[in-house]
């Protein structure tokens, strides 16, 4: 999408894991991801694996904003693919978040909520659940059905979690009674996938904001054929995928266990130059849809768009909060007594498996059923991102971006849209000058290797001939080119 100095996007496409590093991931997101070898299905169980992990990671919280604001690190992501995408193997999330259900259940608590709910029940559940969830739709069309109901709307929780704005409600008990709902840090973890289809009942065109909550993943095209679905013998993925995800489930709740067992909060946050970074990249990335904009043959970008850019940056550090997170070592457990060996263990396909996976070595301790000794962990009161995980991150920006614009181009235009008046800016003075020293035709390149000569960035040179082409003062003749208006 864009090329600076600080950061080269390689490839073109939109799929996440492919500019990639080797290695680069968190190795709990690496084992994810690899059970998969088709670029869309990785990234699938990469946004997946990290919206479930967002959920389970108390006593992690953020910054961000002028005032700032508290956030925490639940993510909502939407994968909208054709039929036949592929969209099942996110179904191996469920492996990820039932050993924490599992475990709050048999405390009469929950986890996850059902999608398919009232909202009165929806409400009861949550309220169950302490005001914290996880929810996952592998339909959409089950949420957009039951929200069109009367009875069953609770989309301005969904908007309000994503801010953590205090959410109350009074539900009638009875004829009498009225019974008051009330959750001052409303936090909730989403995941939904559904076709192009199913998108736009549930999100209309936007303009109530739930759009800009969440992180898109738009596949366009269809997958194609792979001929390993007809073969058997070494093959068993599927199998071999519940096993690696249910292991990887017992990682993620002694993960959980631990954070849950903290005695403070843990303020992750980008370091001053990251910061600075990312707001460059992201000042960039504005200029140049702007300027994209100035183009007589440019398509339109919907007035949607704006609140899904605004929102990006808080979608973006929660994904390196969680990845920050996923990198924090566990305590270590003291060794356990050995158990006597058994006579006879798995064969054939299962010891493949296990080799594999590596369940033919003892066990991690992350992975045992004994919870760690809380209260000797080391837990950071501030944590700030690696500079690894920075690198990730704005990879993941950048084809991110991408999928904000897909989204926005998709949904239907709003039915009474608001007539909207172009500021009018003065023209800068130092852009008044830029424009005297270049030629009556010239090209971007010419006018930002004239800025530079003057002490002018290339972001604020865009800006310049932004302004100039609102003034009157220069017209695009072409992508890139421009001429002088007498």
């Amino acid at each position: 999408m864009i090329k600076n100095n600080d950061f080269i996007a390689p490839s073109g496409d939109m799929y996440l894991t492919t500019d990639l590093e080797q290695g680069s991931l968190p190795p709990f997101l690496t084992k994810a991801v690899s059970i998969a070898d088709q670029p869309a299905l990785q990234d699938m169980l990469l946004l997946s694996t990290l919206t479930v992990c967002s959920y389970a990671m108390p006593h992690m919280k953020m910054l961000h904003g002028d005032p700032q604001h508290t956030y925490y690190p639940h993510l909502m992501t939407m994968v909208v693919a054709p039929p036949a995408s592929g969209k099942g193997v996110m179904n191996n999330a469920r492996l990820l978040i039932k050993p924490i259900e599992d475990h709050l259940r048999k405390q009469g608590k929950m986890a996850e909520i059902p999608a398919n709910s009232s909202a009165a029940s929806f409400l009861d559940i949550y309220k169950r659940c302490g005001g914290e969830g996880f929810m996952m739709a592998t339909e959409m069309d089950n949420l957009s059905k039951i929200w069109k109901k009367d009875y069953g709307d609770y989309s301005d929780l969904f908007r309000q979690a994503y801010e953590h704005e205090a959410y109350s409600k009074v539900r009638r008990a009875d004829s009498k009674k009225s019974r008051l709902l009330r959750f001052d840090e409303p936090k909730l973890s989403v995941l939904l996938s559904g076709t192009p289809n199913q998108l736009r009942p549930l999100l209309g065109s936007g303009e109530d904001g739930l759009a800009s909550r969440f992180l898109p993943y738009i596949v366009s095209e269809l997958m194609p054929f792979n001929p390993k679905v007809l073969m058997h013998g070494d093959h068993y993925t599927e199998n071999s995928a519940k096993m690696v995800f249910t292991q990887l489930g017992e990682e993620l709740l002694a993960r959980w266990q631990w954070l849950s067992h903290q005695d403070h909060d843990c303020l992750w946050s980008l370091t001053n130059k990251q910061a600075e970074t990312l707001g460059k990249y992201l000042l960039d990335m504005e200029t140049l849809v702007n300027d994209m904009q100035l183009s007589e043959d440019a398509m339109p970008i919907p007035l949607c768009f704006r609140s899904m850019f605004i929102r990006m940056p808080v979608t973006l550090k929660r994904i390196g909060m969680v990845l920050s997170t996923l990198r924090l070592e566990l305590p270590v457990q003291a060794a356990e007594p050995q158990q006597p060996a058994t006579p006879s263990g798995p064969s054939g396909l299962k010891n493949w498996v296990h080799k594999v996976l590596g369940k033919d070595k003892p066990a991690p301790a992350s992975a045992s059923t004994h919870l760690p000794n809380y209260s000797s962990a080391h837990f950071p009161e501030v944590l700030y991102c690696s500079d690894e995980d920075f690198r990730t991150l704005l990879i993941i920006a950048d084809k991110l971006l991408r999928h904000l614009m897909e989204l926005a181009t998709v949904l239907p235009a709003p039915a009474n849209p608001l007539p909207l008046e172009q500021p009018v800016r003065p023209t800068p003075p130092r852009a008044e000058e830029l424009l005297a020293l270049l030629p009556e035709k010239f090209t971007t390149k010419e006018a930002t290797k004239m800025s530079h000569q003057y002490g002018v960035s290339r972001a604020t040179c865009t800006r310049y001939l932004s302004i100039l082409c609102e003034q009157k003062s220069i017209v695009s003749v072409s992508r890139g080119k421009y001429q002088k208006i007498v």
